[in-house]
């Protein structure tokens, strides 16, 4: 994850607000896995996405991590 954005929307009677409302937007970067599912199976990456996503907050159900392994062909592994 990159950053957490705070994003306050104003009332609006479309979207059923009637008071402000706060949100919390998270900016995430992927990785390339070679198509590896790292859920499924073990995934390292030597490589980031170029694209960045941004999720809101409360859509996230788990965080992972990564830890750098190999000297020779530095790559991360992804812990879950």
């Amino acid at each position: 994850m990159e950053e957490i954005i705070e994003c306050t929307l104003p009332p609006n009677a479309r979207l059923g607000y009637t008071q402000p409302r706060m949100f919390l937007l998270a900016v995430i970067t992927g990785c390339e896995t070679n198509g590896v599912d790292a859920t499924k199976a073990w995934a390292s990456f030597n490589k980031f996405e170029t694209t960045l996503q941004i999720v809101d907050l409360n859509a996230i159900g788990s965080v992972v991590g990564r830890i750098h392994s190999g000297t020779a062909i530095p790559q991360w592994v992804i812990i879950d």
